[in-house]
């Protein structure tokens, strides 16, 4: 599963994990229904702002 086309809540249903690992390795997954479209994202706790968080905000407040 990849993120370059949304999937069918059938096919999502037919493999849940994978599923999931594929949100988790390669990024938001998005499934669709007869109306509309769910996005599974996966964030990891406590994770660092990335570099474009960081400038955004100014750079360093110490």
């Amino acid at each position: 599963m990849s993120r370059s086309k949304a999937i069918s809540l059938n096919e999502a249903l037919k493999d849940p994990i994978a599923f999931f690992a594929a949100a988790k390795s390669k990024g938001s997954q998005e499934v669709e229904d007869e109306e509309g479209s769910f996005t599974l994202t996966y964030q990891k706790k406590n994770r660092k702002p990335d570099a474009r968080e960081f400038l955004a905000r100014g750079g360093r407040r110490d």
